[in-house]
Formats: C-alpha cells, structure tokens, sequence
C-alpha cells in the first residue's frame, strides 16, 4: 500500500461507518403493519398528526398517476414516439400549439424524448393514456423552479377524435395535484391562444383563473392573435379539491 492509498482508504473507511450510522437512525415507515391497535383507527390519528401522507390514489394503478378517466405515464420510446411525430406534424393538433407549425423530424423528437427520460431537474413529462391503456396525448410541467416554487403547465390531446371527452380536464387535475401534493409547488402558469376556447375551458375546469392578456403576441397563420395568461395556486387547488 502507498502513501497516496492510505488517506483514500481510511476516508473510504469513515464514509462507510457513517452510512451504516446514519441508516440506523432512520426510522422505518409507518404503515397498516407497523401501526399498533385497530388499523384504520390508529392510521386515521397519524394522519391527523401528519406523520402519515393521505393517499388518494386508485389502488388499481399499477403505475403512473390515474384520475377518473386518465393515467398520467413516463413517455416510453417505444410506446409513444411514433405518436408524437404524427400529432407533432398534424396542422390539426399544430394549430394550437405555442412552438407553432415547424416540422418536426422523428430525429428530433427522439432527442426529445431521450433527453426527458433521463430525467430533469426543470421538467416533468408524462404521456397521457386512458385507463385501458390507449395513448391519447402528453402533458407535462415546465420551467420548474423550486425556489419560487412555480412552473409552466402544458399538454395536448393528439387526435381531434378525442377532443371534447374530458380527458383533457381530467389530466390537468392530475397534473395539478402532482405539482402540488408531490413537487410542492405553489403556483402553476400556463398560456393559451385567445381564440383557443377550449383549452381555456378545460384550463378553468381545473382552477385556472385568468389574471393577464398579452396583445397580438404570437403569429399564427398569418395573423398575430393575443396570449392569454392564466394561474392556478395551492391555495385555490386545495379549496376546490378538500
């Protein structure tokens, strides 16, 4: 052994004991099984001492973030690309979209794609399915800031044969209570078309309130039409969703 090994071994040594001490003290999580008494009397008062998160999910989803008619997911290359470079491309599904109606080469998007699954401190994607599995569309939260604790809401249903069903609303409350009950943030922003009434609809659906109108900020197919800024905060998700 050299003297240059002998200080890395003896850190290596330190850190080692230090984990074993530190995984000592940290307490087992408390559960049906952990908790003494009658089960559902002594998990209702640590939930009310907050020692326990209330769990509102179907115990059906078996993976992802399920509503009543959607289950958010991680984006899969094999699952959702081909999808996404067919609504990317569809003037249909384009024609409300803020990155307006550039091409979008299935190279491109698979960058996309490779870039988000290996995971962002700034962005959550998820692709959107219904609960028997048939892929409809993406919603994600961007820009995040953990800070401020704000971040920028969008999504988009890719075939028009789905539009009007509420899957929309039913993914942004999904969205909204994953943005705030898991990442913790407080207020979500998120921007339409003016004469996109029903994203505006569904964005309302959930909280969303509008608090800003911005003139004849974008150009979509040859006229500049207004953004409309809408917010939706804790406090307003918590009192609609008790």
């Amino acid at each position: 052994m050299t003297d240059a090994s002998l200080p890395l071994l003896l850190y290596a040594r330190r850190f080692r004991r230090i984990a074993e001490l530190t995984m000592r003290e940290i307490p087992r999580p408390v559960t049906r099984k952990t908790l003494p008494g009658p089960s559902k009397h002594r998990l209702s008062h640590w939930q009310s001492k907050g020692l326990i998160m209330r769990v509102r999910y179907n115990p059906r989803m078996v993976r992802g973030w399920e509503g009543e008619k959607v289950r958010l997911v991680p984006i899969d290359m094999d699952r959702h690309l081909d999808n996404a470079v067919t609504w990317m491309n569809d003037p249909n599904t384009s024609a409300h979209l803020l990155m307006g109606d550039f091409p979008i080469t299935r190279l491109a998007e698979r960058e996309y794609f490779e870039a988000h699954s290996k995971g962002s401190k700034e962005d959550v994607m998820f692709a959107m399915e219904t609960l028997d599995g048939r892929h409809i569309g993406f919603c994600g939260i961007h820009r995040i800031d953990f800070r401020h604790g704000t971040a920028i809401t969008g999504q988009v249903i890719g075939d028009p044969n789905e539009w009007g069903k509420g899957y929309g609303s039913d993914a942004a409350k999904v969205r909204a209570r994953y943005a705030f009950e898991v990442l913790n943030l407080r207020l979500l922003l998120s921007e339409v078309f003016e004469d996109n009434e029903r994203s505006l609809r569904t964005l309302e659906k959930v909280g969303y309130v509008e608090y800003g109108r911005c003139p004849k900020k974008y150009w979509v197919r040859g006229r500049y039409v207004d953004s409309i800024l809408v917010a939706l905060d804790r406090d307003r998700w918590l009192s609609l969703n008790p």
